[in-house]
């Protein structure tokens, strides 16, 4: 029982942290993280949501770009 206190206290700190990630990103990039690995979309779904005849394979490779730069 401690144990998996523990693990939900971890637990909590990561998502905090990741909610303050986001915030540093532009609004474009929160949406397709959002999209993506919160709401666990494929990448043409995401493409669908971000519009401006976007791809699955654009939008993949914009948020890849963007966290090569990123580092």
């Amino acid at each position: 029982e401690k144990l998996l206190e523990q693990q939900k206290a971890k637990a909590e700190q990561v998502k905090l942290q990741v909610e303050e990630w986001m915030l540093t990103l532009p609004s474009r990039m929160q949406r397709i993280v959002k999209y993506r690995y919160l709401e666990g979309l494929a990448w043409e779904k995401v493409a669908m949501k971000m519009g401006r005849k976007a791809t699955g394979e654009s939008i993949r490779k914009e948020l890849e770009r963007f966290l090569k730069e990123a580092q």
